[in-house]
């Protein structure tokens, strides 16, 4: 039974887009979320990226402490009009 699932896509030659990703709630707190990524960071290494990105918007605190955890830095920010929706687009070198 899947449980979780994370997808992403080309942008450049050298820069892939972790699109989306997530797991079922019941799942969570147990390494599923952090393994999908290992893999696609893995995947996307192996395919010559040099850069994975990601946007996640400002209200999504734990998915920012998360990514920084693994390595992104907040590249920009994007305008909103509530800070809430405001997203910030992340980025990592792989």
């Amino acid at each position: 039974r899947a449980v979780g699932f994370k997808i992403g896509y080309e942008v450049s030659s050298d820069v892939f887009y972790s699109w989306m990703g997530g797991v079922i709630p019941n799942f969570r707190r147990n390494g599923i979320a952090a393994s999908l990524a290992n893999y696609q960071e893995e995947w996307a290494r192996n395919q010559h990226y040099k850069t994975i990105q990601m946007k996640t918007r400002e209200k999504h605190k734990a998915m920012i402490v998360f990514s920084q955890l693994r390595g992104f830095e907040i590249k920009s920010k994007t305008k909103k009009q509530s800070s809430a929706e405001k997203r910030l687009i992340m980025e990592k070198i792989l």
